[in-house]
């Protein structure tokens, strides 16, 4: 989704349907990423967190650290950017309880939830 400003053929009665469903709490919030994307999660059987790009790294169980820097070597801020995250992340999940990893993310041996 662009931004306004992105596009000069936008009506003014278009930016003022935009504007009042906006005020009226009817408009759905999104993040613009550029086309980066990164799905988390954390392996509770092995105590590390894991990331995917798509289906088949999800399918795969996820991509560890390591494997995570090597992707995105030589990218500068999206490699910065992307392990910085995974690394705060793994801090975060792995204070969690087990129980609460466990309903987070699934066991990690059947089960993996990715977000």
């Amino acid at each position: 989704m662009s931004h306004l400003h992105d596009n000069p053929d936008l009506s003014f009665a278009k930016i003022k349907q935009i504007l009042a469903a906006a005020s009226n709490g009817e408009l759905v919030g999104t993040e613009k990423t550029d086309g980066q994307n990164l799905f988390l999660s954390y392996n509770v059987a092995t105590g590390e967190a894991k990331a995917a790009r798509n289906k088949g790294n999800v399918k795969g169980g996820g991509l560890n650290a390591a494997q995570l820097a090597d992707k995105f070597g030589g990218r500068g801020s999206v490699e910065d950017a992307f392990n910085d995250a995974f690394r705060a992340f793994e801090l975060v999940a792995q204070r969690m309880p087990k129980r609460t990893q466990r309903q987070l993310f699934g066991d990690g041996k059947r089960k993996m939830i990715f977000y």
